[in-house]
């Protein structure tokens, strides 16, 4: 199993570059480029709307990021500072009744298991 955290500060100048590092971490354990892309779309969705709309860019709040992947699974836990949204519970995939614009349903998507509540989206992809 490899697993780390991250956090960047709430300023959209920052997340290029700490994406990339994300992508770079990721990508010595995971070689799949199909995979890879996706796995770059989820983040770069989840972290931006952690920093645009959770926190409202506010510098003072930082985005945290939990990855963790095994032989069966990648899991990522993206955590604002924000004041949430309302608990959505598990959501099945490309489910039509959860709240939010097109970049959850991109992510939704990608993955296979999505649970939102509050300040926090966890997802999960099956290798």
């Amino acid at each position: 199993m490899y697993s780390f955290c991250a956090s960047v500060k709430s300023n959209v100048n920052y997340l290029q570059v700490f994406n990339k590092k994300l992508m770079d971490m990721i990508s010595e354990v995971i070689t799949d480029e199909n995979l890879l892309f996706e796995i770059r779309l989820i983040l770069n969705e989840l972290i931006g709307n952690g920093v645009i709309h959770g926190n409202c860019c506010d510098e003072t709040k930082i985005v945290s990021v939990s990855v963790h992947i095994s032989d069966t699974c990648f899991r990522v836990c993206v955590k604002d500072q924000g004041d949430g949204i309302t608990c959505a519970g598990p959501i099945v995939r490309r489910s039509s009744d959860l709240m939010g614009g097109r970049g959850l349903a991109l992510v939704r998507s990608c993955v296979d298991e999505m649970e939102a509540c509050y300040n926090r989206i966890t997802c999960v992809k099956y290798l």
